[in-house]
């Protein structure tokens, strides 16, 4: 048996241990995005102050410093996020931050820019998620300026299956009984057009090439941020089962 996941989550970490999964990043070439820039800005209200969220995110080790862009319905602030103990820089490697940013208006969406990297994390309030409590880092919000206000139904979204492709069982796994699941991050377009399959974790080898190949005729919608589509990543995922 076959299964093919397509669950959206908020947040796509490094390691990719979440199934069906949806970022909205922005890899400077698409071809070749670093897997940091695959991974989404976690962003929850805060209980009780609708003019602040907690951000959660993972950045290179080697960025210390981050800008904050803020949005509202039609407003726009920002400020600078900086790590008071940030970690030894590792070629590759990323770890986790986490700050309130808060302004004077209410926010609906953050975008992040590591100081050092060119990938830009958004995210956006999941209204059916569970407000938190601030964080001990908090990065104020200012220079608040007005925006259009946001006309379209959907002004957020990540990106989903549409028609999700049935994998082949290659008939080696079946006769070798070979199951588990295999893990393919696919690079969309700002159309929801797979550019790039990646195969982040297989459990053998037999497995990646229908995997990957279903994941490239598979159907998806593209990410939406403040009405825009925009490049994404999707996290499909397959399960063999015997």
């Amino acid at each position: 048996m076959v299964r093919v996941h397509g669950v959206v989550a908020a947040m796509l970490v490094a390691a990719f241990s979440a199934s069906g999964v949806g970022a909205l990043a922005a890899p400077p070439d698409p071809s070749d995005p670093p897997e940091w820039c695959m991974g989404v800005a976690a962003v929850s209200a805060v209980r009780g102050d609708p003019n602040a969220v907690v951000v959660r995110a993972r950045i290179p080790s080697g960025d210390v410093s981050a800008h904050v862009t803020a949005f509202g319905s039609a407003t726009m602030s920002t400020g600078e996020f900086t790590n008071p103990t940030p970690p030894s820089p590792r070629p590759g490697a990323t770890y986790s931050i986490e700050f309130t940013a808060r302004g004077s208006s209410p926010i609906e969406a953050v975008t992040i820019a590591p100081s050092e990297t060119s990938c830009v994390l958004r995210g956006f309030i999941d209204p059916h998620g569970t407000p938190v409590e601030p964080t001990r880092i908090t990065v104020p919000l200012s220079a608040e300026t007005s925006t259009p206000p946001l006309t379209c139904s959907t002004p957020y979204a990540y990106p989903r299956t549409v028609q999700a492709s049935q994998p082949e069982n290659p008939y080696a796994a079946i006769t070798n009984r070979i199951t588990g699941t295999v893990r393919v991050a696919v690079t969309l377009d700002e159309r929801g057009k797979p550019v790039r399959v990646r195969t982040i974790s297989t459990p053998s080898a037999i497995l990646t090439p229908p995997a990957e190949a279903a994941a490239r005729r598979s159907q998806f919608s593209p990410a939406i941020f403040r009405c825009e589509p925009v490049r994404s990543v999707y996290l499909f995922t397959v399960e063999y089962a015997g």
